[in-house]
Formats: structure tokens, C-alpha cells, sequence
């Protein structure tokens, strides 16, 4: 838990949400100290939001919701986001540019190309 603690005490510094933040153990303690001293409740909704998240099972590379075309789970697919199945193919391929286009491939997200 201490570790997560730290993340979750460092968020509340002047960095940007997700920011990752590098801090000493004794600056941890003083950010601590000022927090129980100045919001009890903040601190404890803080170890309360800590265990919630040591809860959580971990993510898994495995746990997509589409099987991507080699059937193999553990391989991993990323889209370039201006090409786009070519809708003039009976399954798309090969994909077209479309890199002047002021929209994105929506599949690109999802791992599933998305016809135009």
C-alpha cells in the first residue's frame, strides 16, 4: 500500500492529473503530516480511495474485448489513425490513406478497423 499511497499523495501536489511525480520519503512524510494535521477526512478518503484501488484485480494484455486477426490474444495491433479500409475491397485491404481527411480511423481505439 505504501507505494500506492505515495501516487495518491503526490496527486495532490501542484502536478497535473496523472502526472507522474517523483518525491523523497521525507517530503512524503511532510505531505502526510500537513494533511492529517489540516484534514483528517481528506486523509482518510485518501487510504479509503488507496485500498479500493489495491483491490482491483490487475489489467491483463489478454482482456480484449475483440480477438485481433491472428486469433492469438497476446499479440498486440495498433492502427495508424488516417488509414482506412478501402471500401472499394471486398474486405477492405489494402487499407487507404486518408491523411488529409479531418477525421480518424474510430477503429483505432478498439483495434477493429471501421469502414468509412
Amino acid at each position: 500500500m505504501a507505494s500506492l499511497a505515495c501516487l495518491l499523495f503526490t496527486m495532490g501536489c501542484k502536478a497535473q492529473q496523472g502526472e507522474l511525480v517523483f518525491t523523497d520519503y521525507q517530503t512524503l512524510l511532510e505531505q502526510k503530516a500537513h494533511m492529517v494535521q489540516n484534514d483528517p477526512n481528506q486523509y482518510a478518503r485518501l487510504i479509503d480511495r488507496a485500498d479500493l484501488l489495491l483491490a482491483q484485480a490487475p489489467e491483463s494484455v489478454t482482456q480484449k474485448k475483440t480477438v485481433l486477426p491472428s486469433g492469438d490474444r497476446h499479440d498486440y495491433l495498433s492502427l495508424a489513425p488516417y488509414w482506412w479500409p478501402d471500401p472499394n475491397q471486398p474486405e477492405g485491404l489494402p487499407c487507404i490513406r486518408r491523411w488529409r481527411s479531418t477525421r480518424t480511423n474510430p477503429g483505432r481505439r478498439t483495434s477493429v478497423p471501421i469502414p468509412p
